[in-house]
């Protein structure tokens, strides 16, 4: 190719050469191209971190026109690394056990040509002191009297395949421990209640690091096999066919729980082949021979024997109690009264009777819950026959005798009048008579009910079954009396009370006796209330009340029944009411209430009733603080709440609503909220108690963009640590 020069750059053209061979042939034509490659480019320098490797562009052929430039691109296990666009590139800890190429880009007019070199071996990392991967741990028992050992130096990765050395130091809560500097240390009592770690330093020819292990447990005292204290004791008779108990004893454990105890029992210091449960049975194989038990007590040290006292010489077995004479039953077979069963006369066989127990029976169904001696009837009994069963028991068992059955049960006895019921009061219409009830003989049976029937002459008044009876006008001319009738479950008995004087003719219309009064809140839009009063009939029962409300000593129109609801209108004013009472007589004088306080407005400011508060109490940075409004009396109209909060005595501008987001610059300040209610009557302000101060918060994983070095030197970035990391320098 041949290339001319013109004032913008090169052209490249085509151009044909004599062929010197061949005069009459055609001439050779050479066409212009980009680049080409012929020989790879090339990288030397070790690879290992920190050294510098240096790239040879290789041999390429010019394409005709010449190569305007050469441009470089170290690559990364294939992938470009970032700003490495030199010809020679410093390895870092980023590149360590990584190959690295290198790209050659050669450019002319035509354009450009790519050549990548062989890669390096693998980057090793540059020396460097041991880096610890994973701490040294500790086995044994954190006990006293035990060893514990290194169970590992931990995992290190060092300088290359450099062997490491490793020295120890042991430590107790954090402190070492002079001269215990070897794999293994034996506890002692000084050590009791605290903590031991190992610190390992780890050594190569670069330098030396240092870690420690976890701590083990708090250390315990040494524990023993367990000691006896007092022996186990055989409970039970020394008879055939009875039952022996051995207890464990007591022991001292010796510093670790017993776990299991053992037994074996024996017949003359013979092992009984079987028996090594803590109760034995003897049988006949054991008469004439004296019982012992062994207890073995076990903890995780080892295990002792303790042996009980022997028993005395086994006996043969006894029979169960026989009846000599049978129980029997005394009391009267009625309702409510009291059974009582004897014990009857019993053989005990050899034995000893230890006890008696009972069981009664209705009509042949066991009672449920009745397990005494005595027994009182209830009206489930009524009509069927009772039985009892008493049981005798000793060494050898139980033996059961039932009582022949009673008579057949009967309701109880009817009440009797011992003194007959007395009439009180004034007989005059519209009185109040009173009967008493007498006093009676329930002759052992509850009187349940007292029942009342008031009669005029010898009829019975209808309806009048109270032990009150208010005189009638239709009475007037009659002589009252009461009947009265005393019932218990045996039936009822009735006893009649002395006639009382001829009711009179009633002589005038009623008369107040105490005033009516006014019940109710005198305010706006709440109902009053007023009461009759009390009066004297006069012997003429009053038919109807008359009512009339004042406001400030004058006539309310229309208001005349008994409640009346003051509105607006009234306010300020002291409210009345006047009642007269009507009877067949005529009508009765105006009686006059007190009044009441000043009748307060339908709608008032509202009234705070428990202050406002914030929640939460304890904030940090990060807490949105939530007003509650408290608890506030609207009086007559819900009112509508606003807000406005404070820090540190000081209104916060536009700090208005229900809520406030705390901020970093809110660290150690207090916070109130100030809440306003408000109805059309007005407003009311009430204070919130004060939060604070604010703390400030940590969260769980934190985020710190700061700078942070290794062993090496080279730096580390964007590190996200726990919170239980101490950061020793920022």
């Amino acid at each position: 190719m041949v290339s001319f020069m013109n004032p913008i750059g090169i052209s490249p053209v085509s151009i044909a050469l004599p062929n010197r061979r061949n005069s009459s042939a055609p001439p050779i034509v050479i066409e212009p191209t980009a680049p080409i490659n012929t020989g790879k480019p090339m990288i030397s320098g070790e690879p290992r971190e920190g050294v510098t490797l240096v790239a040879t562009r290789g041999v390429w052929s010019t394409g005709g026109v010449g190569i305007s430039s050469y441009e470089y691109q170290w690559l990364r296990e294939g992938e470009p690394i970032q700003d490495a666009t030199s010809e020679t590139y410093t390895l870092t800890a980023d590149d360590n056990y990584n190959a690295l190429s290198v790209e050659v880009i050669a450019r002319n007019a035509l354009g450009l040509g790519i050549a990548e070199s062989d890669p390096t071996g693998r980057v090793a990392p540059a020396p460097h002191a041991p880096v610890n991967t994973e701490l040294p741990t500790i086995t044994g028992i954190a006990r006293s009297q035990e060893v514990l050992a290194a169970n590992s130096n931990g995992q290190w990765t060092g300088n290359g395949d450099e062997l490491l050395d490793f020295n120890y130091q042991w430590l107790t809560d954090g402190v070492a421990m002079p001269g215990k500097t070897g794999t293994t240390i034996l506890l002692t009592d000084n050590e009791v209640g605290k903590r031991i770690s190992l610190r390992v330093t780890a050594i190569n020819s670069v330098g030396a690091t240092v870690v420690e292990s976890l701590q083990t447990a708090a250390v315990i005292a040494a524990q023993f096999q367990p000691a006896i204290v007092s022996r186990p004791t055989i409970t039970g008779v020394a008879r055939s066919s009875y039952t022996l108990t051995v207890s464990t004893g007591t022991w001292n454990n010796g510093g670790s729980p017993i776990h299991t105890y053992t037994y074996q029992w024996f017949a003359d210091d013979v092992a009984i082949a079987g028996a090594t449960t803590n109760t034995f049975t003897i049988t006949d194989a054991e008469l004439g021979k004296r019982i012992r038990a062994e207890v073995t007590a076990i903890n995780a040290v080892g295990s002792i024997t303790a042996t009980t006292v022997p028993t005395a010489v086994v006996a043969e077995a006894v029979l169960p109690p026989s009846v000599i004479t049978a129980p029997r039953i005394t009391g009267t077979a009625r309702q409510y009264e009291t059974l009582t069963v004897s014990d009857g006369e019993w053989n005990a066989n050899d034995g000893t009777i230890s006890g008696y127990t009972y069981e009664w029976k209705r009509s042949g169904v066991v009672i449920p819950g009745e397990t005494g001696n005595t027994y009182t009837l209830t009206a489930d009994d009524v009509g069927k026959r009772i039985q009892a069963f008493v049981t005798a028991t000793n060494e050898a068992g139980s033996t059961t005798r039932a009582t022949s059955q009673t008579s057949t049960v009967t309701l109880p006895l009817k009440p009797v009048a011992i003194t007959k019921p007395v009439v009180s009061g004034t007989v005059a219409v519209g009185e109040v008579l009173t009967t008493t009830d007498g006093v009676w003989n329930d002759n052992g049976n509850p009187i349940t009910a007292i029942i009342y029937q008031w009669r005029a002459g010898s009829t019975n008044i209808a309806g009048a079954t109270n032990n009150t009876y208010t005189v009638q006008s239709s009475d007037i001319g009659k002589r009252l009396s009461a009947t009265v009738t005393a019932i218990n479950e045996g039936g009822g008995t009735s006893s009649i009370t002395d006639q009382t004087i001829i009711v009179p003719v009633p002589p005038e219309a009623p008369t107040v006796i105490t005033n009516p009064v006014i019940t109710g809140l005198a305010k706006g839009g709440v109902l009053l209330t007023a009461s009759t009063g009390t009066w004297n009939v006069n012997g003429s029962p009053i038919t109807e009340y008359l009512f009339q409300w004042y406001a400030g000593g004058l006539e309310i129109a229309g208001a005349t029944a008994a409640n009346f609801t003051p509105d607006d209108n009234h306010a300020g004013s002291v409210i009345t009411v006047g009642v007269r009472a009507i009877n067949a007589l005529g009508t009765s004088e105006e009686a006059r209430s007190a009044g009441t306080a000043p009748v307060r407005p339908t709608v008032e400011p509202p009234t705070n009733r428990t202050l406002p508060f914030i929640t939460p109490t304890n904030a940090s940075p990060d807490s949105l603080l939530d007003a509650d409004s408290g608890n506030w009396d609207g009086n007559g109209e819900d009112p509508v709440f606003s807000y406005q909060w404070w820090k540190d005595g000081v209104e916060i501008p536009g700090a208005s609503a229900i809520t406030h987001q705390l901020t970093e610059d809110d660290i150690g300040a207090f916070f109130h909220v100030v809440v306003t209610a408000t109805n059309s009557a007005g407003s009311k302000s009430a204070n919130s108690s004060q939060i604070g101060p604010v703390t400030s918060s940590i969260s769980s994983n934190l985020v710190l963009d700061y700078r942070v070095y290794d062993l090496a030197g080279m730096p580390k970035v964007n590190v996200s640590l726990p919170l239980d990391y101490e950061i020793l320098a920022v």
